[in-house]
């Protein structure tokens, strides 16, 4: 029972760091662009990032009710994210591959 919401908890905070740094990458993109001072900031995977942070979220959710899906989903994205990021958003994505390996191993 501790692994499942130790698991959760590792989900949660991945997937809401995740989705920090996407709400970030938007809106210090549209400060720099107005102010001009450092060129700018690179949002091009700002959407894709919140995407991805809301399909972790929801497989976080679904590995309290199905486990066999949501630790599925959480596995498959996070792999995904690292794959795709290589900012700070992979310390998000290790998270919940933490989160997901922590209920593969409580099965």
């Amino acid at each position: 029972m501790v692994k499942l919401k130790l698991s959760y908890e590792f989900g949660l905070v991945g997937g809401l760091l995740l989705i920090i740094f996407a709400v970030l990458a938007i809106v210090l993109h549209n400060l720099l662009h107005y102010l001009k001072i450092f060129g700018t900031f690179p949002s091009a995977g700002a959407v894709q990032l919140l995407i991805f942070a809301l399909i972790a979220l929801l497989g976080n959710e679904v590995s309290r009710r199905d486990k066999k899906i949501g630790y599925t989903s959480m596995i498959v994205i996070s792999i995904a994210g690292i794959i795709t990021f290589v900012n700070l958003e992979i310390i998000g994505f290790a998270l919940i591959l933490i989160g997901g390996l922590l209920v593969l191993m409580n099965k």
